[in-house]
């Protein structure tokens, strides 16, 4: 099997990790909002975003909120190391099938090495 250029860029750029594990969810979401509100993230128009933190109750109000917007089987998934099981396990408990191209676990998972994230 011959390997392509663009795999060789990609091997400099990205950095391969072991082992992943979901973080806590509220700390992440709070900590999103406390950036959009010091300006810590660019590209977007913050001062709508701002305005609408501040307009439902500030970050501990809207991060509340936030949480209770997060799939159960995801909040089971918080402090453990994912697997390609792990969420295989979570397609299993939702009833339902994923698409082929199903955005975050398309990109962590490949079907044809079970193991490989």
């Amino acid at each position: 099997m011959q390997i392509g250029w663009r795999f060789l860029i990609v091997s400099k750029i990205v950095t391969l990790q072991d082992n992943l594990e979901m973080p806590l969810l509220e700390p992440l979401c709070e900590g999103l909002l406390r950036d959009i509100l010091d300006g810590g993230l660019k590209g977007f128009n913050k001062e709508y975003y701002i305005q609408q933190i501040n307009l439902h109750g500030g970050v501990a109000t809207v991060n509340a909120e936030l949480v209770t917007h997060i799939d159960p089987h995801i909040l089971l998934l918080q402090q453990k190391q994912v697997t390609r099981k792990l969420l295989d396990e979570v397609r299993r408990r939702q009833g339902s099938s994923w698409q082929t191209r199903s955005g975050y676990s398309d990109c962590v998972t490949d079907y044809r090495n079970y193991d490989y994230f």
